[in-house]
């Protein structure tokens, strides 16, 4: 295959996964917007009979138009809540690939010794030998790839 074959296939396969992806968005939002209004409506009612309740409770109190701006501001946030954990639960993480590493810095000098003498065996964790087993990792240095074109 040529470069330009090969440009031409990565090309095609984006293209065909974005329209996969764009069909698959189409399809949530059939069914998203129906299902969103009747849950809001219900949201919406129940929170009217929830203000009844409220204004029977606190009938003849001079802070009833607070308690009504209260209840209505709870209403709306709650509505919004439900849109906003509707609308990112499709949503799919995914990882990207690993670039590539840097070299290792020159290491510092010694400091002085601190005076304290360790006669019985050092023990090591378990986060530490993971961490001595990454660092044995990264002096594996690999020239990252530069494509040219």
């Amino acid at each position: 295959m040529t470069k330009k074959q090969l440009s031409e296939k990565i090309i095609d396969d984006n293209v065909y996964t974005i329209k996969k992806t764009t069909e698959q968005v189409f399809i949530f939002n059939d069914f998203f917007t129906p299902i969103f209004v009747i849950i809001a409506l219900s949201i919406f009612i129940a929170g009217i009979v929830g203000l009844q309740v409220l204004d029977r409770l606190f009938m003849g109190s001079k802070n009833l138009t607070t308690i009504r701006l209260f209840g209505i501001s709870i209403i709306i946030n709650v509505i919004i809540l439900v849109f906003i954990i509707m609308s990112f639960s499709k949503i799919k993480f995914q990882r990207g690939p690993q670039g590539p590493m840097g070299n290792k810095g020159n290491k510092g000098y010694t400091g002085k010794a601190g005076g304290l003498q360790i006669c019985s065996k050092v023990y090591e964790t378990v986060q530490e030998k993971k961490a001595f087993e990454r660092s044995l990792n990264y002096l594996d240095l690999k020239p990252p790839l530069i494509k040219d074109e």
